[in-house]
């Protein structure tokens, strides 16, 4: 698809539709309930584009310009100058300053800090459900059903970040379907282009006509190329990839258990998290395992507050990949 793509059209100005962008768009609408559809490079700018949906959208509704957007504690939400401020970690507010204001971070799975946080100013709630730089943490059902219900009750935008659980990672094609929640914001990336640069930030009814044109823009956001293998890919994310996706996390989760390996996510998580021996580092972790085992995993060091110690895989993969895989990672542990 891309290859097609490259020998027909490589890029074009903004100003113009072409057909992969129009047709990805249209198929993740189908397939979210979503309405509108901006495309961008990343999920960083993916979150950017929520940022500016829910603070236009508050300032349409109150001719207001002070507002606040809620997240939520341990949260990752990108390294631009603004997504880094909404992530929900210390660790990521130095350096840079000054960053700019409108964010509050509220406990994860915590309702009544939620409400709390919640004000006049309130423009947006915008979370994981799965934590993943802040430790592959899946939040509770009754609290994001919780939320959902301030959010509707007080007209607050409810924005899912699906950056890493998307695209079928956690299961499903997206990861608030196993929560009984219609998002307002649904922004995704990484596996939507599979190595290609891409990201998209869906809007639902409510926001569906909030950024008017001049509002956002992109050069490279959804461009031919990025849009025709994103489009491939979510052809190809059907109920067989999405059981087989369930069915690795199983085998991965009952190998570790068998072991004795401390362990976290793999229920609608698209990561699992294990612990690393007490004598290595992650990274020292990552080489023994590479070395001698010639297995590619991601330590968890430089992910956050919550991740030395641990090591990250994915169920994303290949079944034989996957049970060759976690035999030879259970012979270091």
């Amino acid at each position: 698809a891309v290859k097609n793509q490259l020998d027909t059209l490589s890029h074009t100005s903004n100003l113009y539709y072409t057909s992969p962008q129009a047709d990805l768009a249209e198929l993740l609408c189908e397939r979210t309930g979503m309405k509108k559809v901006f495309f961008a490079n990343s999920g960083a700018e993916a979150n950017e584009c929520a940022i500016k949906v829910a603070r236009k959208y508050y300032y349409d509704k109150t001719k207001k310009s002070n507002p606040e957007i809620i997240t939520l504690i341990s949260s990752f939400h990108g390294r631009t100058i603004a997504t880094l401020k909404a992530t929900g970690q210390d660790t990521f507010h130095q350096f840079f300053d000054p960053f700019p204001n409108g964010f509050t971070y509220a406990k994860a799975n915590d309702i009544d800090d939620v409400k709390q946080k919640i004000n006049d100013n309130t423009a947006a709630i915008f979370f994981e459900l799965v934590q993943g730089e802040g430790g592959v943490r899946t939040l509770d059902k009754e609290f994001v059903t919780q939320v959902a219900s301030l959010c509707k009750e007080k007209d607050i935008l409810l924005m899912i970040d699906e950056v890493q659980t998307g695209n079928g990672r956690s299961g499903t094609l997206y990861a608030f379907e196993q929560f009984d929640i219609v998002p307002d914001v649904i922004t995704t990336a990484k596996g939507l282009g599979n190595g290609l640069p891409i990201g998209a930030c869906l809007m639902g009814e409510k926001v569906s006509s909030t950024l008017t044109p001049g509002t956002h823009g992109s050069t490279f956001g959804g461009n031919p190329i990025a849009c025709a293998g994103a489009l491939a890919i979510i052809k190809q994310i059907d109920d067989d990839l999405l059981n087989n996706v369930k069915e690795n996390a199983k085998i991965i989760k009952e190998a570790f258990e068998k072991k004795g390996v401390y362990h976290v996510g793999g229920d609608n998580s698209p990561y699992i998290w294990f612990k690393v021996p007490n004598n290595m580092t992650s990274w020292e972790f990552f080489d023994k395992l590479l070395l001698e085992k010639n297995v590619v995993g991601t330590p968890g060091s430089g992910f956050g507050e919550n991740g030395e110690g641990f090591f990250r895989l994915t169920a994303f993969g290949d079944r034989d990949d996957t049970i060759e895989a976690v035999k030879r990672i259970v012979e270091l542990l």
